[in-house]
Parts: structure tokens; sequence; C-alpha cells
């Protein structure tokens, strides 16, 4: 079998692992990260062919169907075939439709992250510090000229190398790319999760940032609502939420050396956000009368963080 990332030859492998299918629809994102086309097979039934371009999202994908999905007690796809070879996986098709931004599919999905980040224990980020000053670095590189200025950048170095001071983090099995488009909400109000092609363990935070610029910036109620049964962000709980959840790594007490690693990771994170350094544009106009800059607001951030800590009750 031959790799191809085209929809035609994607049936073609998927039909060598399942038998006949027909093409139903192309279901793939422009932005070309992987091949997805609905199918029906000889009985009728809707099936989700998956091809990703690189293996170690196949691979990430394979695995969180393996080993984390069980977790998640049926709100993924069952996972019916899969060839590394030719990169091409099989799932079963869910109902429901992407997209939705209800308080009560942000609820839900904030308890089956609960569900994903305690699939197995927590284990050590072991050179995770190091690991965020690399990625930090790389980014800053890549921004644009006239996006930071260098007391901004100044400043998040500076929350980035108290990372170094603390132990390791513990991690745990994170989605990494949580969000709306990623969720499958049917008529009953159930929700789904789909591709796992980022998943791997990590910072409980990574599966809240992209949120936290995006849909709760408009609308906090939402993030309220998803930090509310989420148990993995200890700080946006209260101690007596925390303390049955063993997954997050910390003691329903949080220490001040926890609150210092979490807000220093916090600003690494969001400083990292690649998709708020491509997507906001060149301005013309004077400085003051650009949007509040980056420095302003990770400080407002990283004080509502330690908002949340000293709500928890953390020493």
């Amino acid at each position: 079998m031959v790799p191809t990332d085209s929809p035609e030859g994607l049936l073609a492998n998927a039909r060598l692992l399942v038998g006949a299918l027909v093409l139903v629809a192309d279901r793939s994102w422009p932005h070309g990260v992987s091949t997805v086309v609905e199918v029906e097979t000889a009985d009728g039934t809707a099936l989700i062919v998956k091809q990703p371009r690189a293996v170690d999202k196949f691979d990430a994908e394979l695995h969180t169907y393996r080993h984390w999905a069980p977790a998640l007690e049926g709100h993924v796809p069952d996972l019916v075939a899969a060839d590394r070879d030719t990169r091409v996986l099989v799932f079963s098709k869910k109902p429901g439709e992407i997209g939705d931004g209800s308080v009560s599919t942000f609820r839900e999905a904030g308890r089956l992250l609960r569900l994903l980040n305690g699939a197995e224990p927590p284990t050590s980020m072991v050179g995770f510090a190091a690991a965020c000053r690399v990625r930090f670095d790389t980014w800053v590189r890549r921004a644009r000229p006239v996006l930071l200025d260098a007391a901004e950048v100044e400043f998040v170095v500076e929350q980035v190398s108290r990372l170094a001071d603390f132990p390791d983090p513990a991690g745990v099995p994170c989605h990494r790319d949580w969000q709306p488009r990623n969720w499958l909400t049917a008529l009953d109000g159930s929700v789904a999760v789909i591709d796992f092609g980022n998943a791997r363990v990590g910072h409980w935070l990574q599966d809240f940032k992209r949120m936290w610029w995006t849909e709760w910036c408009t609308a906090p109620e939402l993030g309220t609502r998803f930090s509310r049964v989420t148990a993995a962000p200890c700080p946006m709980t209260s101690a007596r939420s925390c303390a049955p959840h063993r997954s997050c790594g910390c003691s329903p007490r949080l220490s001040g050396q926890t609150r210092s690693t979490t807000r220093s990771f916090a600003i690494t994170q969001e400083v990292s956000c690649t998709r708020q350094w491509r997507a906001v544009p060149i301005r013309s106009e004077p400085r003051d009368a650009r949007p509040v800059p980056v420095r302003r607001r990770f400080f407002g951030w990283v004080v509502r963080w330690c908002g949340w800590f000293r709500r928890g009750g953390g020493g």
C-alpha cells in the first residue's frame, strides 16, 4: 500500500482495511494537516477515515485510542482499524455537529477533560523548564518585529526563567487542541471528542490556553462553567473540588512554590500561543492607540490566576 494524501488514495487504502466503502464527503480542514473523509460501508454504516500527513500525529492518535480513550466513557468514536504504513485510521461516526458554543457544551467538555487528564497517573515532566525556554525563544525569533517591544520580552523572559527554580511539574494526558471544533454536540446534548493528533502528556494548562484567548475572552461565563466541572486546573476550582482529583499532581492546599510554578508556566504558554502571534495584524497607528500591550495582558492574567489560588486556600 502506497501512502497518498488525496481523498481517493485514502479511500483505496481504507478499503484494504475494512472492505467496500463509498465516499460521502471530504471533511478535511483547509490547513492540510490531515485528510479526513466520511464514508459508508456496504451495509450503510457511517465511518470516518483519517490520514495525518505526519506519522507522529498518527502515533499520537493511535496511542490515545488504545490507552486513554476508555477513560472518556464512550464519548469518543470507536477505533475500527489502523495501519501505520499508510497512516490510515478508521473510526465510527459519532452523531453531532462541531462548533457548538453553548454553556451546556462547555460544561460537558470540562467534565470530559477531567476524565482525560485522569486517564493515567501523573508523571514528572523532566526538563520541563528548559523545554519551555527553548519554545519561548523559538517563537520570539518568529514573531513580527513590531508586535513585541524589548520590555515585554524581558518581562516574559523573567517569568520563564523562574521555572528553573522549581521541581519539574506533573504531566497528565492532554488533548492540546481542546476547543469547540473538536467537540461533537448531539441533539440530546451529549458531547463526543475527536482529533487526538496533538495529544500527549503535558501540563494541564495546555488544554485551557486557546480557549482563554478566544471563546472565554468574549464569553467568560463559558470558562466559569467549564472550570466548575474539570479538576485539572486546580487554581480555577476550590480546594474542596480539587481534593478528590488525583491526576492534577498537587495537594488541595497549594504551596507558594506550586503557585509560582504554575504562574510562570501560564505566562510561558500564553507567549507561545501561535494563533495570537500570527493573527495580530501589523498596525500603523501610534503605539498608544493599539490594544493593551502583551505585558499588561499577561500581568492581568497572572493576577487573576493568583486570585483563584487564594480562593482555593493555597498556603
